[in-house]
């Protein structure tokens, strides 16, 4: 028979009979303890005859103590088989499984940028290389094609202003009209010219900016910021043009890009564009578009192998 033994208000147990009569021989349980088989009649340990006999003789649960008994917890001998384990908690324990090893966190992605940005470092006068050639090309589109309508435009708005004052003067065709729209067109095309030499000056800047830091003459700001020294500006347009371009030959020519893929840019062409810029502007401005289509060619590879 197995029993439930009270203690503080708790039903500790179930012990068998041993037990009990081990607990009674070694005063952990007394006459008076309260006792029960169903835990719901709880009588003295005095009333059941069973439990005053003798004890376990391997002492049961003697030093047990009872107000950390075991709770609706059932006893078990210790198993020969596995010694150790001489009450159900300490078999608990042991045949509880290790947690896993905790998961390894994912690794966080780079900080850096890839190699193919890596690249774009820093040329000698400080412009990155691929979208400095980008905007070569830009610069070198744009401004051809403002030049050319504004050309145009002035042009048109002249021969516009001087047929009306001469074969349209006696006509019926209000004058004062086609003044106004020669006017507008006048301006729209000076505006054009304006804009296409503030990209022509861009374009200059950034072929400065091509030439290696220890060959230019000057660097791109300083370069081209003399063009607007009074006086000083006549004999700069040649060391912008000529040095610029011999900056780009001697760049070529160091790096081994001279004669092969790349052709130089001819000195010539560039005295003379900033010859006829100051004495024939027409003739300088076809010039002067020849050699940045000559400097343009020769600017990208030295980019490119600045990167």
């Amino acid at each position: 028979m197995r029993f439930y033994i009270e203690s503080g208000g708790r039903a500790l147990g179930p012990f068998n009979e041993d037990v009990l009569r081990g607990m009674i021989a070694s005063g952990t349980l007394s006459e008076s303890s309260r006792v029960s088989v169903d835990r719901v009649d709880w009588r003295p340990v005095s009333e059941f005859p069973e439990l005053s006999g003798e004890s376990d003789p391997r002492g049961g649960r003697g030093g047990l103590n009872l107000s950390k008994g075991y709770e609706d917890e059932p006893y078990e001998r210790p198993s020969e088989r596995f010694p150790s384990e001489r009450y159900p908690s300490e078999r608990r324990a042991s045949s509880q499984v290790p947690p896993p090893p905790p998961e390894p966190r994912p690794s966080l992605p780079p900080t850096f940028p890839p190699e193919s940005i890596q690249r774009r470092q820093p040329i000698g006068n400080g412009l990155s290389t691929r979208p400095l050639n980008r905007k070569l090309r830009s610069r070198f589109k744009s401004s051809w094609i403002a030049i050319t309508v504004g050309l145009i435009l002035c042009v048109f708005a002249r021969s516009l202003a001087l047929l009306t004052m001469f074969a349209l003067a006696d006509s019926e065709i209000s004058a004062g009209a086609i003044l106004i729209i020669s006017g507008l067109l006048d301006a729209f095309g000076a505006a054009c010219l304006g804009y296409s030499f503030v990209r022509v000056l861009m374009f200059l800047h950034g072929v400065w900016a091509s030439i290696p830091k220890h060959i230019a003459r000057a660097t791109p700001d300083v370069a081209i910021a003399l063009l607007f020294v009074p006086g000083w500006n006549l004999y700069w347009l040649f060391a912008a043009l000529c040095d610029g371009a011999k900056g780009l030959n001697e760049g070529l020519a160091e790096k081994g890009l001279l004669g092969g893929s790349s052709s130089a840019v001819s000195g010539g062409l560039a005295l003379a564009a900033a010859i006829c810029l100051l004495f024939a502007f027409p003739v300088g401005v076809l010039l002067l578009f020849l050699l940045m289509a000559q400097m343009r060619r020769a600017a990208e590879p030295l980019n490119e192998m600045a990167s």
